[in-house]
């Protein structure tokens, strides 16, 4: 790490807040953002924050520091040492990153419209369960997987463009 005495002093909170229920924030949401969009993607944006940023800083520390060294011992600059060594070599772990964060947010969003929405897939899917209706909800159900399953093929085929040279 670059900076360890920040890395030290900022791990114990992105921890705490790591292993909070977030999930359970989501009626918190709804009131501070309202029913509409606001909401959704708050949730989205915290089930998935830590999971990219767990992925990314292992990425990072996955790099080859015999790379890291060559490169300073040859007068690249931190920022092209960064750019063109440690970045490239992360991208497949935060991609993994990405795409197990994805789908968390999709889960949360649909969890979240679920508990209180005015419209969407979750607030659809809630009210197929309320009035009892199967059929309804398993079609929505796979709908929702064939969803989850186009989004992580994208970000499958955007990390294969981003890691042409592999």
């Amino acid at each position: 790490m670059r900076w360890p005495a920040i890395e030290r002093f900022a791990e114990p909170y992105f921890n705490a807040l790591n292993v909070m229920p977030r999930i359970a924030l989501a009626p918190l949401f709804i009131l501070w953002f309202g029913l509409g969009l606001g909401s959704k993607i708050a949730v989205g944006c915290s089930l998935t924050f830590f999971i990219v940023l767990s992925a990314t800083v292992a990425g990072m520390r996955g790099v080859s520091q015999d790379h890291v060294t060559l490169c300073r011992t040859l007068g690249a600059s931190a920022a092209t040492t960064f750019f063109e060594v440690t970045l490239p070599g992360a991208v497949p772990v935060i991609f993994s990153g990405l795409r197990l964060g994805l789908i968390y947010a999709l889960l949360g969003v649909v969890g979240t419209e679920i508990i209180a929405s005015e419209k969407g897939l979750g607030q659809t899917l809630a009210y197929l369960g309320s009035t009892f209706d199967i059929n309804g909800v398993m079609a929505l159900l796979l709908v929702l997987a064939l969803l989850g399953v186009g989004m992580v093929r994208f970000m499958s085929w955007a990390e294969r463009r981003l890691l042409h040279w592999q």
